[in-house]
């Protein structure tokens, strides 16, 4: 962290996230009048996934840099699937990958509706935004308890898989 550029970083996110909209990647799944991909290439799932990945970087931007959206502020515009989670093998490599990839989107999701709630708050009372707030942060507590996240980061380190 001594070295992490914040200022640097945030100039190289912005470009990345300007060349997926120019390549309209946030289009990935929308069709055109003859039920072809509309971006005029076929979709892979590597292309969701690396889209995914910037729409989680960008909600990471804006809770921990206090940024402002890139990406992220009008998903309703957006025509994207998740990606599928096959993986090339049966390796423990890749269903760890699978698994952090779905841990990952479900956060995306609750921070997500965490902005939306707060973009929204002038709307609210105090007590009901807090109510809502609370809501997500227990949805997150459960996933963690779900998914035994902590144990299993215990367990690696115990077996020297970290």
């Amino acid at each position: 962290m001594e070295n992490f550029d914040q200022d640097l970083a945030w100039i190289l996110f912005k470009m990345a996230c300007r060349y997926a909209q120019t390549l309209q990647l946030h289009q990935l799944d929308r069709l055109d009048s003859t039920g072809s991909p509309a971006i005029g290439k076929p979709i892979l799932d590597r292309d969701r996934e690396g889209l995914w990945d910037l729409v989680q970087t960008d909600l990471l931007y804006r809770l921990v840099f206090d940024k402002p959206p890139t990406l992220t502020g009008d998903l309703d515009a957006w025509k994207v699937n998740l990606p599928k989670l096959m993986s090339q093998g049966d390796t423990i490599e890749d269903h760890a990958a699978a698994i952090q990839f779905l841990l990952r989107s479900r956060l995306t999701f609750a921070l997500y509706d965490y902005f939306h709630i707060m973009e929204g708050r002038k709307d609210n009372r105090d007590d009901e935004l807090i109510s809502r707030v609370e809501a997500i942060c227990i949805q997150i507590k459960d996933l963690y308890d779900e998914w035994n996240i902590v144990s299993g980061l215990d367990f690696a380190r115990e077996n020297g898989l970290t």
